[in-house]
């Protein structure tokens, strides 16, 4: 009896560290997948501005923050929207008619008319980035609720838990899931479907 009761456990305990795997492998992919839309969103942020901005200006250094982010942390996620809005500030100052005519229609950047202010102009994207926030989020707090589970039946060898990815930006990338259930025809991602 004692012999098929531990067959069983290390059964349950193969079957749990099995499903930890796989989960962290999803969310290294997610990540992978992550990291290669942060960059054609660079990109993007570099080609919207009227001159190409030299190495060492501060929007130069943050676009090169924002791509060298790991993701790995709610911070990491949290830095890259501040980033984010702090670029979209650099786009409405290039976008600023020159001194020299003070007469001339200020030019706005369409990604500070369509898309809120961490948002780019690429509609595809975007929409693609923000989907793997989300999916991120509910695969580490998937992944901490099976460690957990692991931990409670195998008290002697707890595993540490992931950090959950929660951060003051996830209420702005839960709004826009908001807005896309609803018909708004003021909201962003309305209009891209």
């Amino acid at each position: 009896m004692f012999f098929v009761f531990k067959v069983l456990r290390d059964r349950r305990r193969m079957i749990g560290l099995k499903q930890i795997s796989a989960t962290q492998a999803r969310l290294a992919m997610l990540r992978i997948n992550f990291k290669a839309k942060i960059k054609k969103k660079a990109l993007q942020f570099r080609a919207s501005f009227r001159k190409t901005i030299p190495k060492g200006e501060v929007a130069d250094i943050a676009l090169e923050e924002m791509v060298e982010l790991k993701f790995e942390t709610g911070e990491d996620f949290q830095r890259y929207f501040d980033i984010c809005k702090k670029i979209n500030i650099f786009l409405k100052a290039d976008a600023l008619p020159v001194a020299a005519d003070p007469h001339a229609p200020p030019i706005v950047a369409e990604s500070t008319q369509v898309f809120e202010d961490f948002m780019s102009s690429d509609f595809k994207n975007e929409l693609a980035i923000i989907r793997l926030i989300k999916v991120m989020t509910e695969a580490s707090a998937d992944l901490n609720r099976r460690i957990e589970s692991y931990n409670n039946m195998h008290l002697a060898q707890p595993m540490p838990k992931v950090d959950s990815l929660y951060f003051v930006s996830l209420m702005d990338v839960n709004r826009v899931f908001d807005d896309e259930g609803s018909d708004s025809a003021a909201s962003p991602v309305a209009k891209v479907a």
